[in-house]
């Protein structure tokens, strides 16, 4: 119990010590706010980690053993779309993995991460977006109508159908239920996400993370050239999914060559694709080939391929239905 009482003490010192520093810092203005809060908020879980065991090799053991197994859902996050689930080891994001899915833009990277966020949001676990592209409101937009099988067009037309307006009422009830969480601020570095990040999980256990997308994102220090940034920001997500023990699903773009030359996307495509690769447990592109679209440019499938996969088979394809419209992708 004495043993206990010192260690909070301790506790409780290096608490004030670390606030006094951040307090001097803000008076300062020597940092950007961000970087303040982000050295404050590892601080601050550095010191409640404190004091805590050292491993134990027994009970470190039984849960590899368990995780080998035997199927947990606790650990594992579904897409929701069974033929590609199916072709994954773990049938699914197990818990601290990094997973980048990468397309060209409007080849379907941010619906087919809204049609798995929807999937988790309603088997009734929590999710958060951070959306550098599209504002909160555009995304509930597109999420409305994939809930709603509604386009955009009926909403033109002003749902003039009693059963369009019944379905839309029902699917805004539906989804005020929902533990979605937005951020859509454009300035956002690796410091700041990460601390949001770290105050959703505790506020609201959600149980997995979209950044939508890498390329838009700045790295903390502006001094540094664009592949030390896109290191730092990489780096951050692979750090961030283990830390807080969720997937995090990380929308990338590709760089121009793949549609070009008409052909199956390669891990050399992922612009500025370095650390991005070497931090991803899996990669996913979405693409499509010149014969797949029709006279006006659209497509009602998107081809995909798993170029990498940690801790099983690479190189895993197939073919997603796709509606634009609706904003549906599966099987």
């Amino acid at each position: 119990y004495a043993a206990i009482q010192v260690l909070e003490k301790s506790k409780l010192r290096k608490i004030v010590r670390i606030t006094r520093m951040a307090a001097e810092e803000a008076y300062g203005q020597a940092e950007d706010a961000d970087v303040i809060i982000g050295a404050l908020d590892r601080e601050l879980v550095s010191t409640a980690d404190s004091g805590s065991s050292d491993f134990n090799m027994k009970e470190g053991l039984a849960e590899a053993a368990i995780m080998l197994t035997e199927y947990n859902a606790e650990f594992v996050v579904p897409h929701g779309i069974p033929s590609y689930d199916f072709s994954i080891t773990d049938g699914g994001m197990k818990a601290g993995q990094m997973h980048t899915i990468g397309a060209r833009p409007g080849c379907g990277k941010t619906t087919l991460a809204l049609n798995i966020a929807g999937r988790t949001l309603r088997d009734g676990f929590g999710v958060g977006i951070f959306s550098l592209e599209m504002s909160s409101c555009e995304l509930l937009k597109k999420m409305i109508c994939m809930k709603s099988g509604l386009d955009f067009g009926r909403f033109k037309d002003k749902l003039h159908s009693r059963a369009d307006q019944q379905k839309f009422e029902e699917s805004l009830e539906m989804m005020s239920k929902w533990n979605l969480q937005i951020d859509d601020r454009t300035t956002l570095t690796p410091t700041s996400l990460a601390s949001k990040a770290r105050a959703w999980k505790r506020k609201h256990d959600i149980k997995i993370i979209i950044v939508d997308y890498l390329q838009l994102m700045s790295g903390s220090n502006k001094k540094e050239n664009r592949e030390q940034q896109v290191s730092e920001i990489s780096r951050t997500f692979k750090c961030l999914a283990k830390d807080l023990k969720v997937p995090i699903i990380v929308l990338a773009q590709l760089n121009r060559e793949c549609e070009k030359e008409n052909r199956q996307p390669r891990l050399t495509d992922l612009r500025e694709s370095g650390s991005i690769e070497q931090d991803s447990d899996m990669v996913t592109f979405l693409y499509t080939k010149k014969e797949d679209l029709d006279a006006a440019g659209h497509t009602n499938s998107l081809r995909w391929v798993r170029p990498k996969q940690r801790n099983g088979p690479c190189n895993s394809s197939g073919i997603f239905k796709f509606n634009g419209k609706l904003g549906r992708i599966g099987d």
